[in-house]
């Protein structure tokens, strides 16, 4: 009995942290839409409510938003898994308007207690709470400004909310002075019961302050991450200096796990920081990049990851540094030495294979064969002076058959030469490209219509099916192509894009990074197209269906 009892604890010390700093939350905001907000409501919007649902939530965690004037309402609620239902709950939240005649606070804080007691109970549950602190309920109402009454009453929400160990915060827009205060009562203003609420939970009010970008962190509580400027030259092992900033009354610690780039953890070891109450201090974190990096000027996208159940963020920005590299340190590694194997390895095949050539003629024809597979499936690319004119009409009538893009070059490739194909038959399924600041309200310049077998060029002049105009790039430097209903990325000028190994890779959710001719770092994604209409049908949708997530139209 003993051995088992003692079994039980080692388990429940081993795996408990798992479980803790895999906990999932419920975050809920009880957002006031009266008419008194109206001057701080976009300020609200900006600085706290898209910050903490970008930033501070993570995948899994769940977003409610309830709404109050003169009673209580129910607005939206997603669990977070892609970046659609992000944008779902931004959509509404843009929808809202304060309108609202009267304040029923006392009747907010009853739903918004009986709303989170219905939630899973294994979730960690955080409350928001963002108003003046005015109770000013409308005639009629049973929460009427007593004194006795609402205190009773505030005792009773705010014990339920203690026992279950809820975080609750108390965000004070700008409070007016003809407002009463817990003790006395205003005909006009209705009675302040911010202080009453802050001394039963034990909690501060956080005064709302226009174009506060540290806003949210002071709600939550949760430690900013201030990512560092130009590092300058380093080596292929060099430590990063971030800044934490600590909102909360209480010592923070802090354990980085990994820094993320391109799937990679590049941070050589774990490392831990200790941030006292309300002050800053500095996380070093030693990083090593590949040997096979070249000496220039970097500017990454990293992740960060931490453990236990801290929320610091945000946990995503760049890092930009000047590599230098050691001639000496690569020939003298390991890695060198495998290389030189390779290559010998690689020699003694290309011999083999020129012996095969020679004593095969067959393969003479390869090239024929090769270029007979490409005018069949992929773009057909002929010189004028080579060409009869009833071979271009034949050709011509094949590419209307086969809706294959056709485009005549001469000896010296320019953008004038270059003749697109007929108007875009609109079947498929529609792709956009995205660039990193390109305008994307171009109408379908961008957009191109996809089937089994289609390929489009990509390249930096109006000749190419996809075209990018704010960085500068040479014609045709890569190709999107569909094959068995997946788009494929095929790269032909390797220079824009060093970090991708493979010269065709599949296009499912991927993000590419590419470097432009004068060496700006851009990202680049195809993704699929959504028309102006639907979008505007999607957010209409919302009014109809605000609590279901997986709704379809």
């Amino acid at each position: 009995m003993k051995k088992s009892i003692y079994i039980a604890l080692v388990f429940v010390f081993i795996f408990f942290p798992f479980f803790v700093s895999a906990q999932e939350m419920d975050t809920v905001v009880l957002l006031d839409t009266s008419e008194s907000m109206f001057p701080y409501f976009q300020s609200t919007i900006d600085y706290l409510i898209q910050d903490i649902i970008k930033n501070q939530l993570k995948e899994g965690d769940t977003f409610h938003l309830l709404t109050f004037d003169n009673q209580p309402d129910f607005e939206i609620s997603r669990k977070l898994r892609n970046s659609k239902d992000i944008q779902d709950i931004l959509s509404r939240v843009l929808l809202l308007q304060p309108l609202g005649k009267y304040t029923d606070l006392i009747a907010a804080l009853v739903y918004v207690n009986n709303y989170t007691n219905d939630l899973p109970s294994i979730t960690k549950k955080r409350i928001l709470i963002l108003t003046d602190g005015v109770n000013d309920p409308p005639p009629g109402s049973m929460y009427k400004n007593n004194t006795a009454t609402l205190k009773e009453k505030i005792q009773s929400i705010t014990a339920n909310m203690k026992r279950k160990g809820w975080d609750v915060s108390l965000i004070r827009f700008p409070l007016s002075s003809a407002s009463g205060s817990a003790g006395s009562s205003s005909a006009s203003r209705g009675v302040d019961i911010f202080p009453e609420l802050s001394k039963e939970l034990n909690t501060k009010i956080i005064p709302l302050v226009d174009n506060n970008t540290t806003l949210s962190h002071k709600a939550t509580g949760d430690p900013l991450i201030i990512f560092p400027s130009d590092l300058g030259k380093v080596q292929r092992l060099f430590s990063i200096p971030f800044k934490v900033k600590n909102f909360s009354e209480v010592p923070v610690q802090l354990k980085l796990k990994s820094i993320s780039w391109n799937n990679n953890n590049i941070l050589k070891k774990e490392t831990s920081v200790k941030v006292d109450a309300e002050s800053t201090a500095e996380l070093n974190a030693l990083v090593e990049l590949k040997p096979t990096m070249e000496g220039k000027k970097y500017t990454i996208p990293v992740v960060l990851s931490f453990s236990n159940d801290m929320r610091p963020y945000p946990r995503t920005g760049s890092i930009t540094f000047n590599l230098i590299v050691s001639k000496h340190s690569f020939i003298n590694s390991s890695i060198f030495k495998v290389v030189i194997i390779i290559a010998a390895l690689l020699l003694l095949f290309l011999m083999l294979l020129f012996i095969i050539k020679k004593t095969a003629e067959a393969s003479l024809t390869r090239g024929q064969t090769r270029g007979t597979e490409a005018y069949k499936n992929k773009k057909i690319l002929y010189r004028k002076q080579d060409i009869s004119e009833e071979e271009k009409k034949h050709l011509y009538k094949q590419k209307k058959e086969t809706s294959t893009p056709v485009a005549y070059v001469t000896h010296k490739v320019h953008e004038k030469d270059f003749v697109t194909s007929s108007p875009k038959k609109v079947t498929g399924t529609a792709y956009e490209m995205i660039i990193d600041s390109q305008n994307r309200r171009i109408g379908t310049r961008n957009v191109q219509w996809f089937s089994d077998g289609s390929v489009f060029t990509l390249g930096g002049t109006r000749a190419d099916d996809y075209f990018i105009f704010i960085y500068p790039v040479d014609h045709h430097i890569a190709e999107i192509f569909m094959e068995k209903g997946t788009l494929y990325f095929k790269i032909i000028n390797k220079d824009y894009f060093p970090d991708i190994k493979d010269s065709i890779v599949p296009l499912k959710n991927r993000v590419l990074r590419a470097v432009s001719s004068d060496g700006r770092v851009f990202n680049l994604k195809i993704e699929k197209w959504i028309s102006p209409l639907d979008k505007i049908n999607r957010i209409l949708h919302l009014i109809d269906h605000p609590g279901t997530p997986d709704f379809r139209y």
